[in-house]
Formats: structure tokens, C-alpha cells, sequence
């Protein structure tokens, strides 16, 4: 499950979240945003998740908001030639 999926299904906070890592809620917003945490943190929340989160999965996600650059650029280029 996606971290963002598991605060919001429990009714956690981002900040209710972060001090139970010891971390700032920011921090968890850009964990939440795709940011890639540190192997040990990705473990500490998967057991504060109780196996909800799982690590693996935060240590390959992917921010799928974000457009790649180049795909966007290339995008923009055949916009133009039409």
C-alpha cells in the first residue's frame, strides 16, 4: 500500500506520522510526493505500518505526478508541427 493510502485510510496525520519516525512532516509530505527515503527509514515505516507500507515498495516508487522532461519537451515539439 502507498504511504499516502495508509495515513489517510487510518486517519493519520502527516505530522502524527512524523513524530512517531522522529522525522519533520515535511519530510513525509515529500516521502507521500515520491521522494525516495533512506533504507532504514523505509524499514521503520513499514514496521510502524505494521507491513502496511512496504519498504520495497518506497525504495522504487516513482513520483508519477511528475512528467518527464523529455517526454513533455517531446510532447511540446509535436504539438507545434501539427
Amino acid at each position: 500500500m502507498r504511504l499516502g493510502i495508509y495515513l489517510r485510510k487510518n486517519g493519520i496525520t502527516h505530522r502524527t506520522f512524523a513524530e512517531m519516525l522522529d522525522i519533520t512532516p515535511n519530510y513525509i509530505s515529500l516521502i507521500v510526493g515520491g521522494k525516495i527515503p533512506s533504507r532504514w527509514l523505509a524499514k521503520r515505516i513499514e514496521a510502524i505500518s505494521n507491513g502496511d507500507v512496504k519498504a520495497k515498495s518506497l525504495l522504487t516508487q516513482r513520483n508519477k505526478n511528475k512528467i518527464n522532461k523529455h517526454e513533455s519537451k517531446k510532447h511540446c515539439d509535436t504539438s507545434e508541427q501539427q
